[in-house]
């Protein structure tokens, strides 16, 4: 099995946030994809609440398990692309890898679930 944790966490602008390499991270098993999710949600939440983000902030983190094996970051790549070129429900066939999601509209106002379907296409349109 193969495991894929993407994350994505943007400024009010669309700028993003993370370092490289923290966007999508690949494992042969749960439990450290598992560690790998939390991780990344508690990473981008501290970021949202530093002061420097006042002006407000989204972020997503989805676990997927891939429907084949994927030795790498690039290989799991393009196993979602082909998922989304051979699909004519991506939201259906990509909502159906995902384990677990977790989303936040982080704003001076307060916060907001960031909703799973929005994330979907977001991940979408970076992979096509």
């Amino acid at each position: 099995m193969t495991f894929v944790v993407v994350s994505s966490h943007e400024d009010a602008n669309g700028k993003d946030l993370q370092q490289p390499g923290d966007s999508v991270a690949v494992f042969t098993a749960q439990g450290p994809a598992q560690a790998r999710y939390a991780a990344r949600l508690a990473a981008i939440e501290a970021q949202a609440r530093d002061e420097a983000q006042a002006a407000g902030s989204t972020g997503w983190v989805a676990l997927l398990q891939l429907p084949v094996p994927a030795a790498d970051v690039d290989e799991a790549l393009e196993t979602l692309e082909i998922v989304i070129e051979e699909t004519d429900d991506v939201e259906g066939e990509l909502g159906d890898l995902i384990v677990d999601y977790q989303g936040t509209v982080y704003a001076p106002s307060g916060d907001r679930p960031y909703a799973r379907e929005r994330a979907i296409d977001n991940l979408q349109a970076w992979l096509s």
